[in-house]
């Protein structure tokens, strides 16, 4: 096809989703970190304790997500106070006061009492924990053949918001977010590798391939590539696991799945144990996987060759890859590489309705002219504020613990 069939095959519109839901800033704090006060008025944290410092109140926003929400203006101190405590601490269950969230020993209306929908698992896969989601009082033959597995924070998020029991209920709501999580069978005895395979590899990255010194990228460029990539999703069962990744990737990959296509659960490939298998507890359970190149491939990520010859010093090369610039090529993408995203501030652990307004910007300024990023730019221009990314790792240590120590 020719550029101008390209182009005149393509809207370039994305789908708007909105993720907040109409929530303000104060439920999304509770729903995600579990603050509540305890004690009014409030007295302030014990003088042991040093808060990390916010700005202000716009950073506290930005920092989980809620810069575009609403806000009651109720209790800004204490909530700031709050999230200090969890940046603080290397072990937040046990330094964060018990009066300002759920999750306190000696809290005043503990989590564990919460009336729920399910019940929680602690299991360890591939050294890292993850929560079994199990459905209460709902018959097993009204449930899916599979599981769901979710991080510590997200399995504490969904007993606060009462989500469930039916894991359809609780799936529709994390791809609605853009939350991680997978959807684990467990494999029949005769689907059962010899051994446990790595992830499965695609040789995708070839699809969008290699441009040549100073090429200079059109919109035909990414029309040509939102084709192969929604072809991609669209042909091949295991690439529903890219809505279960979270971030930029279940976003990009929401232009070509339902969400359906999680509901549907493993794949037949997944379930013959050709893609995933991870053991826990002497079973073997098996889930599709995209690969690194499969999530380049939707990312927009091409080799561009930096037009650099002849042999290169050890240093050189060390430099050279750490700017992604690898075997005489620099690395260029449409999107934040899943990588870079991952570490940024606009990651807070779910799609945010600021999240959708920086990806439906951008696509703008791609119908305008704008053209693939580096690497290094991404990391400028997402980069934001590093208290987002560490809220939620120390938030999934504080909700780590408490499940296995009190649920």
């Amino acid at each position: 096809m020719s550029s101008k069939d390209v182009l005149a095959a393509n809207t370039f519109q994305p789908v708007i989703f909105s993720a907040s839901k109409a929530e303000t800033v104060e439920d999304l704090i509770y729903y995600r970190y579990g603050f509540y006060l305890y004690e009014h008025p409030y007295s302030g944290v014990p003088a042991s304790i040093q808060p990390v410092r916010f700005q202000n109140w716009q950073e506290v926003c930005h920092s989980v997500g809620g810069q575009q929400l609403t806000t009651s203006g109720a209790n800004q101190k204490p909530i700031t106070d709050f999230l200090g405590c969890l940046l603080a601490s290397r072990s937040p269950l046990d330094s964060v006061p018990d009066n300002l969230w759920d999750l306190g020993l000696e809290s005043f209306l503990p989590l564990k009492d919460l009336r729920r929908f399910i019940d929680i698992e602690a299991r360890e896969l591939e050294g890292t924990t993850w929560i079994f989601l199990h459905s209460i009082n709902l018959h097993p033959s009204r449930n899916t053949s599979w599981v769901l597995a979710v991080d510590a924070m997200t399995a504490l998020e969904c007993i606060r918001r009462q989500i469930g029991p039916h894991n359809l209920d609780i799936a529709n709501f994390l791809v609605d977010h853009g939350i991680p999580f997978m959807t684990l069978e467990l494999l029949p005895k005769t689907s059962i590798p010899p051994k446990v395979h790595p992830p499965h590899t695609d040789s995708a990255t070839s699809l969008l391939g290699c441009r040549p010194n100073k090429y200079k990228f059109n919109l035909a460029d990414y029309a040509a590539y939102v084709t192969l990539r929604d072809a991609y999703l669209s042909a091949n069962p295991h690439g529903r696991a890219a809505l279960c990744v979270g971030g930029i990737v279940a976003r990009l990959a929401r232009e070509a799945l339902p969400n359906s296509a999680v509901l549907a659960g493993p794949s037949e490939a997944a379930l013959r144990g050709e893609r995933r298998v991870l053991v826990s507890n002497k079973e073997y359970l098996c889930d599709d996987d995209i690969s690194p190149q499969v999530m380049d491939l939707i990312c927009g990520v091409y080799h561009v060759k930096t037009g650099n010859k002849g042999e290169i010093t050890n240093v050189q090369f060390c430099i050279l890859l750490m700017r992604d610039v690898i075997d005489q090529v620099s690395i260029v993408s449409w999107f934040p590489r899943h990588n870079k995203w991952s570490g940024c501030g606009l990651n807070v652990g779910q799609w945010t309705d600021e999240c959708e307004s920086w990806y439906v910007k951008w696509v703008q300024e791609i119908q305008a002219g704008g053209v693939p990023r580096s690497q290094t730019d991404w990391r400028d221009l997402i980069h934001l504020t590093r208290k987002a990314p560490k809220l939620v790792h120390h938030m999934n240590l504080a909700a780590s613990s408490y499940i296995k120590e009190c649920m």
